[in-house]
């Protein structure tokens, strides 16, 4: 219950602080970066296939 209370409250002081504003405050944690130099850990016969096929995401 306090719990709860405690959100509400951030909320509401997140609300009151960013008043007026154009877009609603977030309530969750971003995603974590990762740099542009590195591959997403996927199956290795996925990067083949792609690599193989002049696929690129840059």
């Amino acid at each position: 219950m306090a719990e709860q209370r405690d959100l509400e409250e951030k909320l509401e002081e997140g609300l009151e602080e960013s008043f007026p504003g154009s877009d609603p405050i977030a309530v969750c944690e971003p995603s974590p970066h990762q740099p542009r130099n590195q591959k997403p850990k996927y199956i290795d016969g996925v990067w083949q296939y792609i690599e193989q096929n002049g696929v690129s995401f840059s």
